[in-house]
């Protein structure tokens, strides 16, 4: 693993760099001599974008097992016995197997 430059980006190797073993945490901090905000990572862990883990509501296909926001034009062509009406995240049908439309991408 090659140290990675905050400032421009780079990740290649100095000179006479040895790579040392890794923690399990890491921390990231940044200068902030010119700003109050706090920029720090926090080392447990890094949250999911709000969009991945926020509850929405969806229309899955029991049958196609693929899954729709409740307004693509899918869910009018499909037959009623196949639907299943799901409110939770997009991860969670994931887990149960199901796939996103590739028309509106949930």
């Amino acid at each position: 693993m090659f140290p990675l430059n905050l400032q421009d980006g780079s990740n290649h190797a100095d000179e006479g760099y040895v790579q040392q073993e890794q923690s399990q945490e890491f921390i990231a901090t940044y200068d902030n001599s010119d700003t109050s905000v706090d920029r720090t990572i926090p080392s447990e862990s890094v949250t999911e974008p709000a969009a991945e883990s926020a509850k929405s509501s969806y229309v899955a296909n029991k049958n196609t097992k693929k899954f729709h926001y409740p307004s693509c034009n899918s869910v009018s062509k499909m037959n009623e016995k196949n639907k299943l009406y799901f409110e939770g995240t997009r991860d969670e049908l994931i887990n149960q197997g199901y796939e996103p439309c590739k028309n509106c991408r949930p």
